[in-house]
């Protein structure tokens, strides 16, 4: 589904299941969104955008989506602290947590009646609008990929993330509002960022 990818590349990161489409140069040692760089960078980045494209073609929650239509659940580090995270319509529940800074070995459980996901970026130093305005201007922040994690309905996923650095983070879904497992067409309501499903976190 193309259109979740345009509405991910609003303000989510590269992230090692999601590529998104080049947004300019960075001189700084943190590598923006579609950054080029780098040649390897560059070249990851297209094998991203073509192994979504694949799995977005159909509705990933759909009874007969195949096995690989979701990222893959990561194994969890050992010495990471455990935080569960809850996705519904329209927040997450604990994630607080992760503001604690450190490494997390996160479970993210989708309580919801609709996909949802987690896409964590950490934002420039730069960056200092309010995320609501970030979301309403429809520009695409400079930021740098944390983590990333879907689930279906009633299901759940596990991935790990970094928070040391000090720094805004900021997770959002951005699957559209109404996409249940049920969806056979391509989803046209508004991002359910936009309806709230946004976490900032600060790390001092």
């Amino acid at each position: 589904m193309t259109t979740w990818r345009k509405l991910a590349a609003l303000l989510a990161a590269i992230l090692l299941t999601i590529g998104l489409a080049a947004c300019g140069d960075d001189d700084d040692d943190d590598t923006a969104v579609g950054a080029d760089d780098t040649s390897e960078t560059t070249e990851a980045e297209g094998d991203h955008d073509e192994e979504m494209d694949e799995a977005m073609e159909g509705n990933p929650c759909a009874p007969d989506a195949p096995d690989d239509a979701l990222p893959p659940a990561e194994e969890l580090d050992a010495d990471a602290t455990p935080v569960t995270i809850t996705a519904k319509e329209y927040e997450f529940v604990g994630a607080d947590a992760l503001a604690a800074g450190g490494t997390f070995g996160v479970t993210f459980e989708n309580d919801g009646k609709e996909i949802h996901e987690f896409a964590l970026s950490r934002l420039a130093d730069d960056e200092t609008r309010p995320v609501e305005e970030i979301l309403a201007s429809g520009e695409e922040p400079e930021m740098t990929e944390v983590a990333f994690g879907m689930a279906c309905p009633g299901e759940s996923t596990t991935f790990n993330a970094e928070l040391s650095d000090p720094g805004r983070y900021v997770a959002v879904c951005f699957v559209p509002v109404g996409t249940t497992a049920e969806t056979t067409e391509e989803p046209s309501g508004p991002p359910h960022a936009m309806q709230g499903m946004v976490a900032e976190i600060t790390i001092d």
